[in-house]
Parts: structure tokens; sequence; C-alpha cells
């Protein structure tokens, strides 16, 4: 019966499916649906168990209530578009020379825009343009996103366009003596009638089907893994709703208002940007013009109707976005406006008081640029309530911190030193053409203002993203479970001792690791992300999984719980390998003694404690792998099928793993090996093929989504590809293998990407060739190409130089200096010394503690600042990486006595030899894994060996 209910709701929601697409109106998401497809398919073909008491079905049916609620926010909704058409009137300004409208696309005004479907204007470039000879008027093609905008360009050359939307016609006038452009939002879709019902439909049938799936995994007695997935899933759901309103991003825009005689003072205002920490103090940012202001206050105005005489650029509105742009304008106090004008031409604005008095407010002039041609600033009208009237004012008091300057995601507040109080200070939203006002905290104080936009597609991976990380930091619960149940494991009171010993070292470090390098070690390159998230956009060059991650901490509380979480998964996964050892039958005075040699002589300190993508990801590589060996010895060793749960985790750690680096293919995909290919390999291989697909899938999936941008996406791949290749090729022009026709053809290849003569006089074997030194952008795929080519060429034709440059970098980054020396004599006559371990909390830069400030740090300081300075500098010299290779060599020969950790010693490997052919410098971090699960190697290889010495024994027994 049930599953009948399911086949006909299905196909209701494909009938409606055919008649909304035959019926020519759109529908807003595919992807819900095909969420949809998956869970009631699950629930229709899965073979039914014994139906659970009415008891078990408590968190089934919490979870799909939940669920429901997370996917009616995502639920499709069904839309028609308006009709908005283009008209070239032949009208023009006086002084322009042609009437001819320029249009270079329609898209959201923050990505690429798309002339696609113009048809009837000619094609010039990446624009389209109407004129005489072309067709007088087109339609918009009939699919847009909401807040989408049309761009126009606006020159010498540009007449008089007619937009109309559904009959309503507004004339913009686009002559400008100089190149510039300007948005005209389109109108938002309107919801069919159909819209609501099929939303609750497919909302109805996705909360039934999950409550289905979910009421067949319910055990009886209640087990601790059921509530701790239930708990997770619950978790999960939860962050997503309350991610679903979010703020604006993008640069902060601030319009100062003043009445007091601003215009008889001198000199400019300041503002100061805060989080909840406090003020960037070191990074005052001047607001120009502030004396630059005109106003009339209207008394006892209900509303103004304001006439200019120029259109103005833009319209501005608190609500719903910018309106049409048009010399007639009218606000009121509960709907004000801000309005843009041209800075280089006159304006000025007529009004009507309630009592019938006129007046007129002419726009005080801007101060000439340097080259005197054009105007110093922006122009923009307010209409604001203010006491018991209208406040009409011009202010060019105007502040634009750029999003891609610095994070912006954490500000709280404001603070704004001017000389008097301003009336008003507004909050503005270019790209929405929103504005909202900053509320007073106190003198010269104000709170940032959140305003709603609508969700992008980078928005929807961070939301998804830190409902998976809430979920997961749940299902820590479980290897927390596991170590208790080791500790109770362990009756004997010598091990008992031990094993408390071996907790106190570990608690130890956490709390020493916290305490001293709170709330975390900052280097620059870890400030990327955060201005990502600011953004509300996605850049490549740290990959897609790593901004995500920063994202899911500062939703889910702060930068600092990244601390944290590395530290407890350090922690963890340690307290794991020694619990196990001490049962396998370890000294336990040996293996406290390991512990402590671990955490005080290698750099498991510096990878817990530092905010890099690369340390994030030695940490989640590291537990990935002690996961995959506890499963493998557990499971696979006597040929047993991992549960559902374990399956699904895996993926989902892989998945992550590889959004990290996508080199970290190599590391999951040699695990995943270890579970398809041992005993009982006919029941394990379907899964594991599966998760190979979703691994091998998963960064070119979300890359695509993420990147609504077109081509910008794999611009910046190429920019990262290139890095890898061109240091040893650089290298190769300063040695004297090649010969010259060899040279010449390599020199012309590198040209394409840097300055061939800058780089070989500045190449180290250490350093990044970056091609912004060398004044050279994005190559294109064909550069690539070739520059690939030459990879691959030379280090055919000449190995052994080849090979000598990449061991020479990998030897630096391993801590072999002195053996990296040695080797590069030939190459280079200086010394190649890497900096010194940077940490922005302790450093007196003002920039960068000014960054700190913004990324949203509590404090934006260490506690101790001096020991976290001795504490860096002491494992800075001690740190090495190339003791933990030779386990992992020794390890490989070892697959017979313990398979799980010979495993993960060639995971380990391949990722060094991946970083032996392909890494840009010598870098600690690239390797970071190596600190901790490397150095764990020979405590999990001695410990499954005893494991399976004490499985041989107990065999013999049951066979005598």
């Amino acid at each position: 019966m049930m599953r009948k209910i399911l086949f006909a709701g299905g196909l209701l929601v494909v009938l409606a499916g055919a008649y909304v697409l035959a019926s020519g109106d759109t529908l807003s998401a595919r992807g819900p649906l095909v969420l949809l497809a998956s869970v009631v398919l699950g629930a229709i073909f899965l073979p039914n168990r014994e139906w659970p008491p009415l008891g078990m079905l408590a968190f089934p049916a919490i979870v799909a209530v939940l669920s429901a609620l997370a996917f009616w926010q995502a639920a499709p909704s069904v839309s028609t578009y308006p009709t908005v058409t283009l008209t070239v009137t032949g009208e023009k300004h006086p002084a322009a020379l042609a009437a001819e409208v320029w249009m270079a696309g329609l898209g959201q005004p923050w990505q690429e825009l798309s002339v696609k479907g113009f048809d009837g204007w000619a094609s010039r470039g990446n624009a389209v343009v109407g004129f005489e000879s072309t067709e007088k008027t087109i339609r918009v093609p009939g699919r847009w996103s909401e807040g989408a905008v049309i761009r126009f360009g606006k020159g010498p050359y540009s007449g008089v366009v007619e937009v109309a939307t559904d009959g309503q016609r507004s004339r913009i006038d686009l002559y400008s003596p100089t190149p510039d452009s300007v948005d005209v939002a389109l109108p938002k879709p309107v919801a069919a009638p159909i819209s609501v019902p099929f939303r609750a439909l497919s909302t109805f049938l996705f909360a039934w089907a999950l409550f289905l799936l979910c009421a067949r995994t319910a055990k009886k007695p209640l087990s601790f893994r059921y509530c701790v997935a239930y708990a997770a899933i619950l978790t999960g759901i939860l962050a997503w709703l309350s991610t679903a309103h979010m703020s604006a991003a993008g640069d902060v825009e601030l319009l100062l208002v003043d009445v007091g005689g601003a215009t008889e003072r001198t000199g400019d205002a300041t503002a100061f940007l805060g989080t909840g920490a406090g003020y960037a103090e070191r990074l005052p940012l001047p607001i120009a013009n502030y004396a630059n202001q005109a106003f009339v206050v209207s008394r006892d105005a209900a509303a103004l109707t304001l006439r200019t005489n120029i259109a103005p650029l833009a319209i501005w509105k608190q609500e719903g976005g910018g309106g049409a742009v048009a010399t007639s304008l009218t606000c009121s106090p509960d709907r004000p406006l801000v309005a843009e004008f041209a800075a280089h031409r006159q304006a000025s604005v007529q009004g009507v008081m309630s009592v019938g008095t006129e007046f007129v407010v002419a726009a005080p002039d801007l101060p000439a640029e340097k080259d005197g041609a054009s105007a110093a600033g922006r122009r923009f009208l307010v209409c604001w309530p203010y006491e018991d009237g209208m406040l009409v004012a011009w202010s060019s008091a105007y502040l634009k911190y750029g999003a891609w300057t610095g994070p912006v995601g954490a500000i709280e507040r404001v603070r704004i030193n001017v000389p008097g109080a301003p009336a008003a200070v507004l909050r503005l939203s270019s790209s929405l053409l929103t504005f909202a006002s900053l509320h007073s905290l106190g003198a010269d104080e104000f709170a940032y203002p959140r305003i709603s936009s609508p969700l992008s597609h980078a928005d929807q991976a961070r939301r998804f993203a830190t409902s998976l990380i809430a979920g997961l930091c749940v299902l820590l619960l479980l290897p927390l479970g596991e170590v208790y149940k080791l500790l109770r494991m362990l009756r004997d009171r010598v091990q008992g001792s031990a094993a408390v010993y071996c907790l106190l070292i570990i608690g130890g470090w956490a709390l020493f690791t916290i305490g001293v390098t709170w709330p975390s070690i900052i280097r620059s390159d870890a400030i990327s992300p955060f201005i990502q998230h600011g953004t509300g956009r996605m850049a490549l060059w740290y990959g897609v999984g790593y901004p995500l991650y920063i994202s899911a901490m500062l939703n889910l509380g702060g930068p600092e719980l990244s601390l944290l979480l590395k530290v407890l998964l350090v922690g963890l996964a340690t307290s794991w390998v020694a619990l196990r050892a001490l049962h396998a039958g370890a000294k336990g005075w040996l293996v406290c003694a390991y512990l402590a040699g671990m955490l005080l002589l290698t750099g498991t300190t510096m990878v817990a404690a530092t905010e890099l993508r690369d340390a994030v990801n030695g940490v989640a590589l590291s537990a990935f792998g002690i996961y995959a060996f506890a499963l493998l010895i557990r499971y696979r060793s006597i040929g047993s099928s991992l549960p559902a749960l374990h399956y699904c985790l895996l993926a989902i750690f892989g998945a992550m793993a590889v959004l990290l680096r996508t080199d970290n293919v190599v590391f999951v995909g040699a695990l995943l090996a270890g579970f398809a290919l041992g005993r009982g390999w006919r029941r394990t291989l379907p899964a594991c093929l599966a998760m190979a697909v979703l691994w091998l899938g998963v960064t070119p999936a979300v890359v695509r989504y993420v990147m609504d941008s077109g081509d910008r996406g794999q611009g910046e791949m190429r920019l990262y590809k290139q890095s890898a290749f061109v240091n040893p090729l650089v290298g190769m022009l300063r040695g004297d293998a090649l010969k010259s026709a060899e040279r010449a053809e390599l020199s012309e290849t590198l040209s394409k990407v840097l300055k061939v003569g800058h780089s070989i006089e500045h190449w180290t074997p250490s350093d990044v060739v970056y091609w912004h030194e060398t004044e050279k952008g994005q190559g294109t795929p064909e550069i690539l190409a070739e520059l690939q080519k030459a990879f691959v060429m030379n280090a055919a034709k000449h190995p052994v130089e080849f090979a000598t440059l990449r061991t020479i970098t990998s030897l630096k980054a391993l801590g072999m200096d002195a053996a990296s020396a040695w080797l590069a004599q030939k190459y280079i006559d200086r010394p190649f010394v890497l900096p010194p371990y940077s940490d922005y909390m302790v450093g007196k830069d003002a920039y960068w503690q000014s960054m700190v400030i913004l990324a949203g740090y509590r404090p934006p300081i260490h506690l101790f600042p001096e020991m976290t300075t001795k504490v860096l500098s002491w494992y800075e010299r001690i740190a090495l990486g190339a003791l933990q290779v030779l386990f992992a060599l020794v390890l490989l020969f070892g697959f017979r006595r313990f398979p799980a950790s010979s495993l993960l010693a060639a995971a380990l490997l391949l990722r060094v030899a991946v970083f032996w052919l392909m890494q840009p410098a010598s870098v600690f971090l690239y390797l970071a894994e190596l600190q901790i699960l490397g150095t764990l190697l020979p405590l999990l290889a001695w410990t499954e060996w005893r494991l399976r010495l004490a499985e041989g024994a107990s065999c013999s027994l049951n066979l005598a």
C-alpha cells in the first residue's frame, strides 16, 4: 500500500513537470527533483523489512519532518516570466555622436554576462548593438534568475533605449562623454498558479519516502550508533535551516548624509570596520567629499514627488531591489530611496512640499580627478525620513571597501569619525540595488545591517558544507565511544594505568596546543578563503573544498572552531591508536614514550594549530587513514562486508578529502583498493566502484556548480597548474644539460606565462615562480598544453637533471636543508633559505593585523604571544618528514605481516611521489599528514601484527 502511494505521488510529480514544460513555464531548480527521484526510487525498490514497533518510529518521523522543511526551501517553484523588450528609439542627447544602443548582456551583476538569445541586433565581440540598420525592437530571452540585470554600455555614440515590461515603458539616455555602463534590473519571475501545489506535493512525497527509508533502518534494541546517526542527520538539517537567510555578500558600501552644515566644514570622515572582537584600528578608511552635500527638509510631508533634470544612473530601494530609471521619483517615509547620478554632469532636483511650497536643490560640484577630465567620486540623491518630514539631500560622502580587498563577511559594526553627527548612514548594495540603514550603537558607532538577497550557487554550497560539517561533528561521538570501549576492555591494572597516562599525555598536549596557539596560527594564504566568504563568490586557487570549510566554520560560530576541531581529531586518532596498541599487548611505558616523542619532536602541533589548507588537509588525511585502518583490521581481515553506515561515511570523507586537494585522490584511491580487493571482494566491489566514481567526479561537479562566471574558474585552474610546471623548467634553464636549440624552445614556451630573464635570475628550488611577479596573466588552454608538453618532453630527454631538481625541492620540503643545498650547488650559487614560519597573530604588520581582525578571530592575538613564538621556533627546527617516508618505505615490504599498515604506507608514498613530481615549491605543510599519520605508522604496524598473531593462535586453538 505504501509503495503504491509513493508510485502514485511520483507519477503526479512527473505529470505536473511535463505540464510545466509544455506550457512554457520554468522550474527554478532541477537538482532537488533529482534528489526526490532517488529517494522515492529507493523507498519503492529497496526490500522490505519487518515493520518496527511504533515506539521506534520517533526518530524517523522527526527526521522526515525536518527534512521536509529543508526540502521546502529548495523545492523548485514554477515561474512565469514577464515580457521585456528593448527598443532603439533613434533619439539621442544633443552632444551624442550617434543613437546606438550597446548591450553587454544579461545575468547577475557579479557574473559574466551573456548575450545569447538576443537576436536582431548586430554582434560586436562580447556585446550586441542596435542601430538604424538592425531590428528596432528585440525581446529579452524568457528566462533569468532573480536579481538579474541587463547591462547597457554608455558612451559618446550611445542614444536613448526604451525598456518595456508588460506594457510599462521607461526610457534611458545612454549618452556619456566617457565609456561607462549602467545596469537595469529585470523584474522578478511571477509564481505560476501551479507553483504552490507542485512544491507541496513534491515536499510531501520527499518526506514520506524518507520516512519509509529511515523506518527500515530502525533496530531493536536502540543502539548507540543508531542514535548518533540520527542526531547527526538532525543536526545537519537544523544547520541547513538556520542558514536559509544569508545577508547579501559583496563590497562594503557606505553613504553618509549630514544636515548640520557639512558644506561649511573642511576635512573628510573616516570609517573603521569592526567585528565582535574589535575594530581594525590600523586600517582607517577615508570617506571623501563629506563636506560636499546639499539638502532640504520637507516638514510634515506624507510623500514627495521629485523631478530631476537628468535621468539617474540607478535607483536603490530598501526592499525588492531598484526601480525603473526615470526623471520623476516618488518617496515617502515608508518607501525611501537612493538614486545615483552621473558625477560629471550638473544635476538638480525639484519637489513640492505638502504646503505647496516648491524647492530646488542643486547638487554641489565634485572636485576633479588628477587628470582634470573627470569628477572624483560618486553622486547620490537621498530621500529619507527625518524628524517629522522628509529629507532630500545630495551626498557624495561615499565609501567603498572592496570585498576582494579584505575579509568582510564577519563585519558586525562600523565606527565613523565625522565632524558632527550624520543624519543617516546607509549601507548600499550595488549588485542588488538595495540599501539599509545603520542603527546607532552609541557615539560614532553603528551596527552593520543585514541585507537579504537571493542565494547563489556558491551560497547554497556553503550552506550544504555547514550542514555536512555540523553533522560530522556529531558523528565524532562514534570514535569517542570506541575509545571508551577500548578503555573499559583494559581490565589489567598495569595496562589500565598506562592507558590513563596515555590519555593524560594527549589531553595535556591538546590543552597546551589550544592555550598557546589560540585562536590559531594565521599565515597570509589563510586569509583568501575568508575573503571569498565575504564576496559570496568562489575562487579556485586554493581549491573549492577549503573555502567551503572556512565558510562552514564561520557559519557555525567562528573561525576558532577550526582549531578546536583539528585538535579534537588529532587527539581522538592518537588516543585510539595508543589504546589499540595497549590492548594488543604493547608495553605501557613504551606507548607513553612514543606518544610523548611524537607530540614533542614532530610537527603535529604546528599542523593542528595552523589555519591553512594544507594543514587542514594533513589532519583530514590522517583521520581518514586511521579510520580506514580501523575498518580494514576489523572487517576486511575476516572477509566481512562493511555496514552501510561505514560505506556512506567512507564515501563522504573521501569526497571531502578530494575537494580539499584533487591530488588526494591517489591517497583515498589506494585505501579504497584495500576494501575492494580483499577477501569477499565480490560483495564489496560494486560499492567501492560507486565510491571511486563519486570521488573522481565530485570536484568537476562542485566546481561547475559554484562557479557562476563562465571561464573564470577554468582560468584559475590553469594558473594553478602553470605554477606546478614552471619551477623545474626554469631550473633546467640554469643548468647546462639543455642544448642551445632546446634552451631557445623552452625559453619561448615559458615566455608565454612569465618573464624568463627575471625568473632565471630570482629562481630557487624552494620558491614558487609566480606569474604575477612577471606581469603575465592567465594562459590559454593551448598555452597550458604547450607548457605541459615541455614539462614531459624535457623530463624524458634529461631525466637525471629533472630528477635532481625535483629531489632538491622535495628534500627541502622534508626539512633536509643540508642535503638539498649540497645537491643544488650546480644550479644556484647563493643560499636559499625558507622564510621563517610566519604567524600574523604575533606580527607587527598593520595590514595583516587588520586582516586577522576582519576575518573574525576572537581575540585577534595570541593569549601568550612570546610563548607562541618560542614554540613555533622549536617545531620549525626539529620537525622533519624524511624519517616518516623511510618508515613507509620499510613497511612496503611487509604486506604479508601487516597488510593494512602497508596499504597506508603505500597511500602515503603515492602522495609523496605526486608532490615529488608536481610540487611548485618547498612548503613544509604540503605533506602535513606525514607528521601525524606517518609518525603513527610503526605503532599501527606493530598493533596489526600482534592482532594477526592473536587471530592465528585463536584459529589454531579452534582447529585443535
